[in-house]
Parts: C-alpha cells; sequence; structure tokens
C-alpha cells in the first residue's frame, strides 16, 4: 500500500475485538472510504507499514492485509506509519472512542498530563486500580500496553511537526513529551528504522518539501462538517479578550505548560482538515493542546453513525436534512464551558439564542 520500502514482517499476534469484519474493511480500503477514516488501519505483511483507509497508494491483495483499531496496536506489532497517508493525522482515536470508562479515563489523562506519567503503578492509582488490572485492559481494548499507547502519540506530535515544520529538532522533542533529545532519537531510530533528520527529509519529499518555521499542525475530520453553525456558535459566545472568530477561523489565547500564546484554528474544508497554527516561545507537552482542539470542534465525531441514530426521531431528521455535519462544540477549559451552557443551545438551533447571562 505504500512504497516505505520495509522489510516484509511476519503475522503478528493481534488479538483485538474489531466492530468490522475483514471483508467490510477491505470494501473501504478499494474505495478509500473517508466514514472509515481513523477508525481502523491496515496492517500490510508484505511492506510492513500501516495505513489509514484512504491511503493513495495502490492498495495490498487482501490477504496480505491485518486490519486493527489502533494505530498503537500496529506500531506495537512491529508495523511503521506510511508516508504516503501519513496516520498521524488521521481523526480521532480509533479505538478510543466507546471504550469502556477506565480505558477512556485513563487516555484522557494521559492528553492531559502532556505525556508524562511518573510510572505506571502512580498512574493506574490516579485512576483507582491496580497496573496489572490496567495494563489488562488497555491490551483488551486497544491492543498495547499504556506504554506503547503513551509512546505512539508522543510520536504522533512529533511525526507532525517533523512533516509540517522547520523547527529545530529540540524544540519537537520537549513539545512531543520526550524528556530530552537523545532519547528522542533513540526511540525514533527504533521506532521507524532512521533517524528523525531521515524521517523529515523523506516525509516532506513525499509532500513537496513545503514546510514552515511557524509551529503549525494538521489535523483531518470525518466530512460532513457544518463549519458556519461552528462557527456562529464560537462567535457569539467567544470570551472577550481571549477569544475571537473570523471569516478564516477562530483564535485565542492559551498557556501551555508555563507558555503563553495565541492559537490559530482554520478550517480546510476541501480537503477535510482543520489547520492549527501555535504562536508559542516555548513550544512543550503540545498533547495536551491537541487533544483539547479535538475536543473544541468535536473532530472525532462520527457523523453518519449519529446521523443514523438521530434520524429516528422525526423531529431531528428535519434539522439533520437542512444542517448536515452539525457538531457538539467543547471548550478549552472549565472556566470556558461557563459561557454559555446550558441556557443557550447548540449550532444550528436558533430559539432562545440571545443573552441569557451565562
Amino acid at each position: 500500500m505504500s512504497e516505505n520500502g520495509q522489510t516484509p514482517l511476519p503475522v503478528p499476534a493481534i488479538v483485538l475485538p474489531m466492530q468490522w469484519t475483514d471483508t467490510e474493511c477491505f470494501d473501504a480500503i478499494i474505495s478509500r472510504d473517508r466514514r472509515f477514516d481513523g477508525k481502523f488501519f491496515t496492517c500490510v505483511k508484505t511492506t510492513g507499514i500501516y495505513c489509514r483507509p484512504i491511503c493513495p497508494a495502490n492498495k495490498p491483495l487482501k490477504k496480505n492485509c491485518i486490519f486493527v483499531a489502533s494505530a498503537a496496536a500496529a506500531e506495537n506489532s512491529g508495523f511503521r506509519p506510511c508516508f504516503r497517508c501519513r496516520p498521524e493525522s488521521a481523526p480521532g482515536s480509533p479505538a478510543w472512542i466507546g471504550t469502556r470508562s477506565t480505558v477512556s479515563r485513563a487516555l484522557r489523562l494521559l492528553a492531559s498530563s502532556g505525556g508524562q506519567i511518573n510510572g505506571l503503578p502512580d498512574f493506574a492509582a490516579r485512576l483507582g486500580i491496580g497496573d496489572r488490572h490496567l495494563r489488562r485492559l488497555f491490551q483488551q481494548q486497544l491492543g498495547a500496553s499504556p506504554k506503547t499507547v503513551l509512546q505512539t502519540e508522543r510520536f504522533r506530535i512529533a511525526r507532525l511537526m517533523l512533516a509540517e515544520t522547520s523547527r529545530p529538532m529540540a524544540e519537537i522533542a520537549y513539545a512531543a513529551g520526550f524528556q530530552s533529545v537523545r532519547r528522542f532519537n533513540d526511540a525514533t531510530k527504533k521506532a521507524f528504522g532512521m533517524s528523525p533528520t531521515a524521517f523529515r527529509r523523506k516525509v516532506q519529499k513525499r509532500c513537496g518539501g513545503q514546510t514552515t518555521s511557524a509551529l503549525k499542525l494538521t489535523l483531518s475530520y470525518r466530512p460532513p462538517y457544518g463549519w458556519d453553525e461552528m462557527l456562529s456558535f464560537l462567535e457569539y459566545r467567544a470570551l472577550s479578550g481571549v477569544e475571537m472568530v473570523t471569516a478564516r477561523g477562530y483564535a485565542r489565547t492559551i498557556r501551555v505548560n508555563g507558555s503563553s500564546g495565541i492559537l490559530q484554528v482554520h478550517p480546510i474544508r476541501k480537503e477535510y482538515k482543520v489547520e492549527a497554527i501555535f504562536h508559542l516561545d516555548k513550544p512543550a507537552g503540545l498533547l495536551e493542546s491537541v487533544q483539547k482542539i479535538h475536543d473544541l470542534f468535536d473532530l472525532e465525531a462520527s457523523p453518519d453513525e449519529i446521523s443514523a441514530v438521530l434520524r429516528r426521531d422525526s423531529f431531528m431528521a428535519s434539522i439533520i436534512k437542512g444542517k448536515p455535519g452539525l457538531r457538539i462544540p467543547g471548550c478549552w477549559d472549565i472556566f470556558g464551558s461557563c459561557r454559555g451552557w446550558p441556557a443557550n443551545q447548540c449550532p444550528g438551533c436558533h430559539h432562545n439564542s440571545g443573552p441569557s447571562g451565562g
């Protein structure tokens, strides 16, 4: 499916429940169905790489495919990310949606900690369970250990920055949650078989070599998306001096690991992506900020599944038909959650939308 030139791998022992059959997954990658983007990944035994369902490369034979529910499961089995479809930019977290509450809370805690935890026993204790039970839950529901999932998330941020920016390696290492450049270099060589510099050179060649010194990341979502309604909601409820909504998108002040700055988010509608630009003097621990962008704009939603349920109600069916792709706005922090809930309504609902004192 890709041209990474990796050495073929043996069939890994991945035991992870999938929502779809192999035939349904294979049909999705043949049609490059965007509804499945980020919901599963395809591991190709003959190349040793894994891809998104929408990968533009030539498709492999079905017998050479193994379908897994998370990028962590793929990397845990020795597969490496495709340079063409770039799994790190896939929308949402495939197997994380719908996992049981303990694993869901663990994943949120990982993101809010900026990828830093003081050992697995302490991390498990914060969840109210033992570390052995936590490892078992992660393996059952995500196909990988907590350590592997955390490492995958760190690499996701690092790969985005290597591919789309010209920022120095030290800055990328700390932004992704690594404690030192040396650890970042060693982990990258182990995971991808090449140094961060070589990885950047190769992936940027694929992307046409267009990079920027700005800290700019691209995140995908599943269409359709009601951007007009979302931006209208955020504009009406913008916190003065903190948030701003323009014709291009959304901007706000942020504080990341003691560093203050500005975040700009611009939708790229035709490509089903958002461009997030961070203006920070010392970007570090971006894992939490990227998750907050996902939450604020509900980027992990599956519109087709949501619509299928809401259409059962005649009133909701009429709203969905006239305004496809409506999302539930999130908030950046607890303070922001007080700006309009519950007195004000969701995007697209205009009754009682005036000032409510909230």
